[in-house]
């Protein structure tokens, strides 16, 4: 009995000690401020990808495909720019927990964060004219890691 309380006291310490990181703190609420952002994504996802053909075949067709654009456009507005999105919520919530009240402090952290997000996946060059692009599928959920780092590397 005597060893399950010192590993749950160890546990408990551990968890105490992460509740007051302010890394953790800053992802938690990130994470938490885009929850309604990604529902309505969700929501945009399932309408598109329903299980009833008959509906699914109904969306895709009315208006042109309108509406499935427009569902597609959704959900590319919130999972396609997830990264996005959590880097700035991340970054606020991070500089905030630094320098609270300093509105403007916040904000260039915010907008520093992003453009060193966007100088680290840089440009891809395409064509005979040398056009440069940002591309933007660096900007969807699977690089959410690399944003969550770069939001909290500001000590």
């Amino acid at each position: 009995m005597k060893n399950r309380e010192k590993a749950l006291s160890k546990i408990f310490n551990l968890y105490n000690a992460l509740e007051k990181s302010k890394i953790v703190s800053s992802i938690r609420r990130g994470f938490t401020l885009l929850i309604p952002v990604f529902m309505v994504g969700a929501f945009a996802l399932v309408i598109q990808n329903i299980p009833i053909t008959a509906a699914r075949e109904f969306i895709k067709s009315t208006l042109n495909g309108s509406v499935y654009a427009l569902l597609e456009l959704i959900y590319q507005s919130t999972f396609g720019m997830a990264s996005i999105y959590i880097l700035l919520t991340v970054s606020f919530n991070y500089s905030m927990s630094i320098k609270k009240g300093n509105t403007p402090v916040n904000v260039l952290s915010c907008l520093s964060s992003v453009i060193s997000y966007i100088a680290l996946i840089g440009v891809n060059v395409y064509g005979e004219e040398q056009t440069r692009v940002l591309v933007i599928k660096y900007l969807n959920v699977e690089s959410v890691f690399t944003e969550i780092g770069r939001a909290s590397c500001r000590e």
